[in-house]
């Protein structure tokens, strides 16, 4: 809602010229960009009805896994056609236009085995066995398996709710010696991404008991505030050592220089690089 209250904001404005700036002009699907191009150049591509059925609607059938080679050709078809017309006005400069300026960037996939109890909760749940009516309700989903089983443990066996203990997950247990040693050896800053605040909600619990300084910034927190958090842990010489991030509120239009790491806990397709700062980033 609120997004679609500012997009009416701005086509309300009196201007006689529009222009926009985006990283990430397709984040999402084709709806977002039609919306950005109608905003520029109102009308070029008609209503949106229209446009999902002229173009939309016939590349995504294109680029499904099943498509035929007739849907396949139309799709290709029609995001030439797109493009022939949207190139018209879109300047589009990438990165190799920075890439003699910018600092080095690594990119590392940590696989993590399985924690012991994780790996045998998760044997459970997948034993034929375990799938009887009456326990459906509670089989969990497997990337909440993946990444903290702990609240499957007895209440009265788990001890102290505040007090996180990484070793029963395989993540958290990497995830916890990492930032011991970038805390240790480094004045490096890193943010730690989740598509989930549960997630969140784990991760400041490991700051909190190993006194790390943190920042979180989630979908609940009022837009006025956000930029001020940024900009405290942006300070060079601020205390924090953390910033903890969900991946929606991420996609927001946050610089978050002050870090040159990064960990995406649960990533999805959409990592993002923000050229901004000046030390070698570390994913």
């Amino acid at each position: 809602m609120g997004t679609a209250k500012l997009f009416g904001a701005l086509n309300n404005l009196n201007v006689s010229r529009r222009v926009i700036l985006s990283g990430t002009p397709i984040q999402n699907d084709l709806s977002e960009y039609f919306a950005l191009i109608s905003f520029a150049n109102p009308d070029l591509l008609g209503n949106p009805l229209e446009f999902r059925k002229r173009f939309e609607l016939p590349i995504l059938r294109g680029r499904d896994a099943d498509a035929s080679e007739a849907d396949r050709k139309r799709g290709d078809e029609c995001l030439v056609e797109l493009l022939a017309i949207v190139n018209k006005f879109i300047i589009r400069r990438t990165n190799e236009l920075l890439s003699k300026y910018l600092p080095v960037k690594y990119e590392h996939v940590v696989f993590c085995n399985l924690a012991p109890f994780q790996l045998a909760l998760y044997n459970y749940f997948i034993t034929p066995q375990t799938f009887r009516p009456s326990s459906e309700a509670r089989v969990p989903s497997r990337s909440r398996l993946s990444y903290w089983p702990a609240d499957y443990v007895p209440k009265e066996a788990r001890g102290r709710d505040r007090d996180i203990k990484p070793w029963y997950s395989g993540k958290m247990q990497v995830l916890a010696r990492m930032l011991a040693r970038i805390r240790a050896d480094t004045n490096d800053k890193i943010v730690l991404i989740s598509n989930y605040t549960s997630t969140l909600d784990l991760f400041e619990r490991l700051c909190r008991s190993n006194n790390y300084g943190c920042l979180r910034l989630d979908g609940s927190m009022n837009v006025n505030k956000r930029q001020k958090l940024v900009d405290k842990f942006n300070d060079p010489d601020g205390p924090e050592f953390v910033f903890l991030l969900s991946s929606k509120a991420g996609g927001c239009g946050l610089n978050l220089i002050g870090a040159n790491r990064l960990v995406l806990f649960d990533p999805r397709l959409e990592p993002g690089h923000r050229p901004a700062g000046a030390r070698p980033c570390v994913a």
